[in-house]
């Protein structure tokens, strides 16, 4: 073993005993899905604007089991997060756009509804007692692709703090 894997073994090696699942985008609507679905698998559910408003928005139904199954006795409850950017469907005109293009687009955004359905998922998922922690992070000046880095970053402090 070279000196360079002795010193991260050694020194910057980390043991976790949980996981946690991160996506952002359509994949964002898979950690919604295994929240919703197995809540024991991850201790962590960390999604950067999930894609709410797919298949006519079944994730608010009534019989997801989240909101129907109880929670397991004995297993720690999962954590939360979701992300946003504050652009999503508050679009900003671009220098070189024109006043169409950007009609066009702002408008195709907020079909969207991405911050409008974040905030009715975390609404609802704070009144769920089989969660131990929901937070909620804006990033208020930031279009999809930014807040999906960003929010990478931002989760693995997130996962170290929860």
């Amino acid at each position: 073993m070279n000196w360079t894997s002795q010193y991260a073994d050694n020194t910057v090696n980390t043991t976790f005993n949980r996981d946690s699942l991160y996506s952002h985008s359509f994949a964002g609507e898979s950690t919604v899905c295994m929240l919703s679905t197995k809540p024991h698998l991850f201790n962590v559910y960390l999604s950067a604007l999930p894609y709410l408003i797919w298949n006519d928005e079944y994730i608010f139904g009534p019989n997801i089991p989240l909101k129907t199954e109880p929670q397991p006795n004995g297993m720690t409850k999962p954590a939360r997060q979701l992300s946003f950017g504050g652009y999503e469907e508050h679009s900003q005109k671009r220098r070189t756009e024109t006043l169409e293009a950007y009609g066009t687009r702002r408008a195709f955004l907020r079909s969207l509804k991405t911050e409008t359905l974040i905030l009715e998922l975390y609404n609802e998922l704070q009144s769920r007692a089989r969660l131990r922690h929901i937070k909620l992070h804006e990033y208020p000046f930031s279009y999809h692709v930014a807040v999906g880095g960003n929010a990478l970053a931002d989760e693995i402090d997130c996962f170290l703090d929860w």
